[in-house]
């Protein structure tokens, strides 16, 4: 899917979308992962015009236009399969792909 900033809301669906970390300041774990979609895959990467690009809504990254604001959200596990012990919406997994994030 590319990028449209025209579009209020383009979702792509499939099951070969996948998250990637090279880094994590958990040190149980020092490889790369790989986190694959496993569950609510029906907008497992969005663009938005507003809110910028969405994965899921596992991480979000964009620009805040009403308050000029860069902006970021996680909630790891929600679309994309977590690493073993991380739960969706507790704070670990709210961390661990784009560290502390106000969300």
């Amino acid at each position: 899917m590319g990028w449209d900033s025209n579009s209020r809301d383009k979702q792509s669906r499939g099951n070969k979308s996948f998250l990637f970390s090279f880094f994590s300041l958990d040190p149980n774990f020092k490889e790369p992962l790989k986190m694959p979609v496993y569950q609510n895959k029906e907008n497992e990467i969005y663009c938005h015009s507003y809110f910028g690009l969405g994965f899921g809504n596992d991480l979000e990254l964009g620009y805040d236009n009403l308050n000029m604001n860069e902006y970021c959200s996680s909630y790891l596990d929600y679309t994309y399969k977590a690493p073993f012990g991380y739960e969706y919406d507790l704070k670990q997994a709210r961390n661990f792909l784009a560290g502390s994030c106000d969300n």
